[in-house]
């Protein structure tokens, strides 16, 4: 990608991790006066609240490069885990599927392959730490684990027939290029063509005016 599609990608994909990280911190605030600040309360705040902050720095900072967009996906990703490990609540694993449409725009594999399996961690994760407690929602946890792998086959679906598209879209662009070359190409050996002509016509007059020349001289001298 080009410094101006870095830009506009990066365009799309921040207002989309604000909401996300704005969202989280709002719902976190909201349980957090409701039953009060506990520790993991505070740690998933701090962790979104940082991510918004390293999001829009590298937005201001850097809006054309690549390193923005890692930088905004990867704050939310850990912030995202973050929140999958210390949170109660289980429709907290939905946080990652935004995260993971928005990572669509920069036409990676990579990006979306990592953050594919950055969620998966979150979620075993977050099994595991249920279980231990005691605190597993079976029924839910299965919803949850179902909808994050649709998601993600979903994601990889979208990015794969996206690069085709992009794929075909520079062979045209490639093709016409071409076809501009070849008849660049052919103009200039028709021009080359028309240039060697003149110049034989050209040669040719001269040859018939030095004739006329000198029949006019040879009667002349006859007269």
């Amino acid at each position: 990608m080009t410094k101006e599609q870095y830009r506009r990608a990066n365009r799309a994909v921040f207002p989309a991790i604000v909401a996300i990280m704005g969202c989280m911190i709002f719902i976190l605030a909201v349980a957090g006066m409701a039953t009060g600040f506990e520790m993991t309360v505070v740690v998933q705040l701090a962790s979104a609240f940082a991510a918004l902050v390293i999001s829009v720095y590298f937005y201001i900072a850097k809006p054309y490069t690549k390193v923005c967009g890692l930088a905004m996906l990867g704050s939310a990703t850990v912030a995202y885990m973050v929140t999958m490990a210390f949170n109660g609540v289980d429709f907290c694993s939905m946080y990652a599927m935004p995260i993971l449409l928005v990572s669509v725009a920069y036409l990676n594999k990579r990006i979306v392959k990592v953050g594919s399996i950055c969620i998966v961690i979150a979620f075993v994760l977050r099994l595991i730490i249920r279980s231990v407690s005691g605190n597993a929602d079976v029924t839910n946890l299965i919803v949850s684990g179902l909808i994050l792998l649709l998601a993600i086959f979903a994601a990889s679906k979208l990015v794969n027939i996206t690069l085709i598209f992009h794929e075909e879209n520079l062979a045209g662009i490639r093709e016409g290029i071409e076809k501009q070359k070849q008849t660049g190409e052919l103009m200039q050996q028709t021009a080359e063509q028309l240039v060697q002509h003149f110049e034989v016509a050209n040669g040719s007059a001269m040859e018939l005016k030095d004739a006329v020349n000198s029949n006019h001289i040879s009667m002349m001298d006859i007269a």
